[in-house]
């Protein structure tokens, strides 16, 4: 064999070498991630077992993950409902932080650590905000204001289970809606603030029907709350309890503004052929539709 045959050979032993070392880190990686899948996976049915096993869960509940950039990681966060507040969990499920709902957002405390001289100080007790930005995404606002050590940690929570809150919602309370309608007779409070002398388009007459509207939405929401409570569907009551106790509720502001300029909405509400408005709740938020 000639020494130019037996570079190439060598050449040739050293490229398949490399493609082998190649491949290994490959395979190694994939097994990595398969196991860390199941390991999260694991972990993920213990505490859907342990926390919300058969429960028909409200909108901020569930297990969710943030990225630690120190760490390069996501981390898991569990929050799920105690009384009248919700409680947040690390990843060992220790306490980290709590809060209770109020209009559109939710407050509370939580807690800061501090690394000194090698030691780790944690300040709990700081102020909490928590808002939703969507069913599958938090902002989580932790202000801490503790001698000279002040600021605020930020996080961006994405729900990791159930991927689906509605889905899951209706497969444990049943066929239930999860965006529930309720809806009020507008023709009939139309009459009814005519009847009063009120003059259609005018302040008085706009008053009248978004009071009279109120009041029916919410007595239907409290007629319907007592079925939910029976089936234990208490994501779908905090969303109508949402929509009663909002001061300036979205679907009022729609129903006024139709009442004052039908002509710049394109509104048919004071078609006769108008009989009921539906307003689909969604929580703070809510849809309309005159039918």
């Amino acid at each position: 064999m000639n020494k130019i045959s037996c570079q190439n050979l060598v050449l040739k032993k050293k490229i398949n070498f490399n493609k082998l070392i190649f491949l290994t880190k490959i395979v190694l990686i994939i097994f990595n991630l398969i196991i860390i899948k199941h390991v999260h996976s694991t972990e993920n049915e213990y505490l859907i077992k342990k926390y919300f096993k058969d429960k028909n869960l409200y909108e901020i509940e569930g297990i969710w993950s943030f990225h630690n950039k120190k760490l390069d990681k996501d981390i898991i966060t569990t929050i799920y409902k105690v009384d009248e507040s919700f409680v947040g969990l690390d990843e060992n499920e220790k306490k980290v932080f709590s809060f209770k709902r109020y209009q559109n957002y939710y407050s509370g405390e939580c807690q800061v650590t501090k690394n000194e001289d090698d030691k780790k100080i944690i300040f709990k007790f700081q102020s909490l905000k928590v808002t939703q930005i969507s069913d599958n995404r938090l902002n989580w606002v932790c202000k801490f204001n503790v001698s000279n050590f002040k600021g605020y940690v930020v996080k961006t929570l994405n729900r990791v289970w159930p991927q689906n809150l509605s889905d899951h919602n209706t497969k444990i309370g049943g066929a239930l809606s999860f965006n529930p309608d309720v809806s009020f007779n507008i023709s009939q409070i139309k009459n009814k603030c005519m009847i009063l002398l009120h003059k259609p388009k005018s302040k008085n007459f706009v008053d009248c029907v978004t009071d009279l509207a109120s009041i029916q939405i919410n007595r239907e929401i409290d007629s319907y709350i007592p079925k939910l409570k029976k089936n234990k569907n208490f994501a779908v009551i905090e969303k109508l309890q949402k929509l009663k106790n909002s001061a300036s509720n979205m679907y009022l502001n729609n129903l006024e503004q139709q009442l004052l300029y039908p002509e710049k909405y394109n509104s048919n509400i004071y078609s006769e052929s108008i009989k009921k408005c539906i307003v689909t709740a969604f929580g703070a938020v809510a849809s309309m539709t005159c039918i």
